[in-house]
Formats: structure tokens, sequence, C-alpha cells
């Protein structure tokens, strides 16, 4: 400023006014990255509770997104230690029996109910047989065939390899009519327990030189002899006669014992 007489008066240096500053506006802030300390080197106040921190007055951050804080950048707060758990207060979870298993809709194969100590016990006679000596009667016998598993009556023939001999009667001289004497076999050997499982009777001539005639056959099962059947027929398809019929067979008895 300037005095009466025109020279400059001093000014103290409390009194200067600040220099003008130009109207134009300050750049804008440039974005700072995800987890980046904000521009300026401003911290945001410390959220309480979880929530977003309060930003001062005017200040702004663009794209920054708040993080809650760790533990450990919390002063010299230390994080919580799990307390021990006392087993006499919370037991471990009992584990389920498990379910019994479902019942199976497959019957167990019959060999599996056959017990090896189970016998069938047979006593068989002889009808009407056919004569095959020249000047006296037949000298009959039986012999008894089991079946292989599988085998299916209905379509057994005497010529398949599968059947096993089990047993073989005592002849009885001079007899169309004979009662052979009672025999009894396993209930395994015979058909495994199946009652359907095919059963071959064969009925010869005993003759000395062991070439014996044969008379006839059949092919029945268990289930059937049990019934104790009072006409099996005996067929001989080379039969010299009338007919394939060679005579009868009849069982008195076929009970397991």
């Amino acid at each position: 400023p300037m005095g009466a007489t025109g020279a400059a008066v001093p000014v103290h240096p409390s009194h200067a006014s600040a220099p003008a500053t130009s109207p134009a506006t300050s750049p804008a802030p440039s974005p700072v990255p995800v987890g980046a300390p904000p521009p300026n080197g401003v911290q945001p106040p410390a959220p309480a509770s979880g929530a977003a921190p309060s930003l001062p007055p005017g200040t702004s951050y663009p794209d920054f997104h708040y993080l809650p804080p760790s533990p450990q950048s919390q002063g010299n707060a230390s994080p919580a230690h799990p307390q021990p758990i006392d087993p006499s207060q919370h037991p471990p979870p009992s584990t389920p029996a498990p379910a019994p298993p479902a019942p199976s809709s497959h019957a167990p194969p019959a060999e599996a109910s056959a017990s090896p100590s189970k016998m069938v016990v047979f006593r068989i006679c002889g009808s009407r047989l056919d004569r095959k000596d020249m000047f006296s009667k037949s000298d009959p016998f039986l012999v008894l065939y089991a079946a292989a598993p599988g085998m299916d009556r209905a379509t057994a023939t005497r010529d398949s390899p599968d059947w096993k001999k089990l047993h073989e009667t005592e002849f009885v001289l001079d007899d169309h009519e004979p009662d052979w004497r009672p025999f009894q076999l396993p209930l395994y050997s015979l058909c495994g327990g199946d009652e359907e499982r095919p059963i071959l009777i064969e009925c010869y001539d005993w003759d000395e030189d062991s070439h014996h005639d044969f008379i006839g056959y059949c092919i029945t099962d268990l289930a059937e002899l049990k019934t104790c059947p009072s006409g099996l027929k005996l067929t001989n398809r080379r039969r010299i006669g009338i007919g394939s019929t060679a005579g009868y067979l009849k069982v008195l008895k076929c009970a397991l014992k």
C-alpha cells in the first residue's frame, strides 16, 4: 500500500494475503486397485463390527472396496484359540446299526437243503413182465440211475450219457411178478434234494453169461415215486410183439428216512 506521500508502506508478514490460485479444478484421482492403500496415504477409519468405514467429508476413493481386517492386523489383539472339548460332555455320535439284508426273492437251490444223512426207502415189485427165456420165465432185476443236475424229465432220454448208476437189485428166478427186497438210497445221491429231477429205472432178465436181456425202462422222479404209483409202464421200442409195453412196476413204498 502507498502512504500519503506516495511512499510504499511495509506490510507485516502476518497481514500478507495468500497468493491467488487458479480457479481450475484439480485433476481426478487415479483409480486405486482393490486391496491397495488409498491415495495420499489416508487410511479409512476402522469399521465397527464389520461395517464399511466412513470416509472424511469431501474425500472419495474410486474403485476402493472394503475388506474386513484380519485378526493379525488389529493391533496387538491375538486371535482366539479353540477351547478343548471334554469327551464326557460331548460323546461321539453313535453309528447307526446296518440294516439287515433284504430277503432274497430266489429260493436256495435244492442241493443246499438236501442233507447227506437223509435216506429214501424203496420197495418195488413187477407185474406182467415180458418173457425173455425160451423155456422158462424171466429172472428180472432192476437198475436205478440218477440224473445230472439240470437235466429235465421232459427231454431226458435213456441213451443220455448223463445218467449215473446208483443201485442194482437182486434178481428173482422164474418170476414175472417179482417182489424185490426193500432198499434205501441217499437222498442227495438220488436227486440232490430236487424231487423233480429225473430218475431212470431199467429192468433186465438175468443170465449166467452176464449177457442180460433188456426188458424195459421208465423215466420218473421222486415226486411221482412218493405217490406210490401202481402202474409205471416199462417201455421197450425193440420189443417183439404188439406195442412197446414190456410190463409194469408197482411202487409199494417210497419214503424219506
